[in-house]
């Protein structure tokens, strides 16, 4: 019984816990623990023209003020070698003031993110580059199932309030006209 609601935001990043039990016949065959938190993300529109003016959570505007976190470690490159590495990320960067960060043209580790829910970051996330080629059929192929499994696994992190689907447009193709 979860009485009355705490929503989460980055001041506040309240959590339920949650432990789901399979029994049968008084016999417990299986256990699962998970989290979740509960926001609103939306935006405040200008009343004169309807134009969106500032996001909001849980219905307050907020000044996002953040960094790109490139997620480069010295020991393991785009792999962090421990949790504390991520742990202590969100929290270096709540301690410098920041209530966002734009996870950088990678899919991060779960664990990042579920840092991110525990501290209160909010987190743009995006989606690497094409690759491979660039904008090639198998290309986009390889990119659209990314995307869906990504926000598959990672739609419901109350972190997550947006998703940046390209990097300015690098591997949409076009780039050779240019050099």
């Amino acid at each position: 019984k979860l009485g009355s609601l705490r929503l989460w935001d980055p001041n506040m990043p309240n959590i339920y816990d949650v432990i789901l039990k399979l029994r049968r016949k008084g016999q417990e065959l299986d256990v699962v623990r998970s989290y979740f938190g509960m926001r609103k993300i939306d935006f405040e529109l200008a009343k004169e023209s309807g134009v969106p003016t500032a996001i909001r959570v849980n219905g307050v505007p907020r000044y996002l003020r953040g960094a790109l976190y490139q997620s480069y470690h010295p020991d393991g490159v785009y792999t962090a070698t421990s949790v504390e590495t991520l742990k202590n990320d969100i929290a270096e960067a709540k301690r410098f003031g920041f209530n966002f960060l734009r996870v950088h043209i990678k899919v991060d580790d779960p664990l990042l993110l579920y840092w991110a829910d525990k501290l209160g970051m909010l987190l743009m996330a995006d989606f690497p580059n094409f690759g491979e080629g660039g904008d090639t059929p198998l290309g986009r192929s390889r990119f659209e199932a990314m995307i869906r499994e990504t926000i598959e696994r990672d739609f419901n992190h109350p972190s997550i309030f947006a998703w940046c689907l390209f990097n300015e447009t690098w591997g949409f193709g076009g780039q050779a006209e240019f050099m």
